[in-house]
């Protein structure tokens, strides 16, 4: 993967950091598959071991429908600049060239002044490349309860206690959002016509949990719900999953 063309101890700087190998009999354009994302609010999960087809893309020729989180560009902004590398390559469908999962990375690389970008080429269409969701961990809470009821006063969200939710509920109205200790479930009941306007509520009551001084981080759907069983977090804010059209 290059990086404004720099070199060190023989290699492209940007070149993946991750071991990996070429598989056999291949024409060196397709590295070793599996689960390849790291930002944005749809992870993709593509199939693996498969060959996957890698490519230099002009920065400008790829489209993207997301919008950045001013927060995550700058800290990709920050580690790029110190580490002279970009990790991962972003995920692209081959036919489109719509950025499935590396919105925040393109615009980096734009405000880097770089002119290319290290891309997996995919086909959205197949069924073996599935759509996730990012799930935020907190860390810094007394108690779920308590910032639920900051929540509710400071900022005017409906937020009632449940038994249990399930990820599928998410997204479908009322039910919006949920928060979870592990121990018990807070939905986020509102007004919204899909789970676009699902993920608009998640925006908000993110910046409100942020205001309220709880650490926020970003993580997929299961690797948040381990941490949270293992106790590296104290909550998570469940997001709708995504389908694929």
């Amino acid at each position: 993967m290059l990086f404004r063309g720099q070199r060190t101890r023989g290699r492209p700087i940007g070149w993946p950091l991750a071991p990996w190998s070429w598989p056999r009999g291949s024409s060196g354009r397709c590295l070793g598959g599996g689960r390849v994302s790291d930002e944005g609010s749809s992870p993709v999960i593509v199939p693996g071991p498969s060959g996957l087809k890698i490519a230099l893309l002009d920065v400008e020729s790829v489209k993207h429908h997301e919008e950045t989180v001013p927060e995550l560009l700058s800290a990709l902004l920050r580690e790029i600049e110190r580490d002279g590398v970009l990790k991962h390559p972003i995920i692209v469908d081959e036919a489109t060239l719509v950025v499935l999962d590396g919105t925040h990375r393109v615009e980096a690389l734009k405000a880097l002044g770089c002119k290319r970008v290290a891309a997996c080429l995919v086909d959205y269409s197949d069924p073996r490349i599935r759509l996730g969701c990012w799930y935020r961990t907190l860390k810094g809470l007394d108690s779920l309860l308590g910032l639920v009821e900051k929540l509710k006063y400071k900022f005017g969200f409906q937020l009632e206690e449940c038994h249990e939710i399930k990820p599928e509920e998410l997204g479908k109205p009322p039910i919006a959002l949920a928060l979870t200790d592990g121990k018990r479930y807070v939905r986020l009941v509102a007004e919204f016509k899909d789970k676009r306007e699902a993920w608009e509520l998640a925006k908000l009551l993110e910046k409100a949990i942020r205001e309220l001084g709880v650490e926020v981080g970003f993580e997929v759907e299961e690797d948040a719900m381990s941490k949270l069983r293992g106790g590296e977090v104290d909550a998570v804010l469940m997001t709708p999953r995504v389908l694929k059209e």
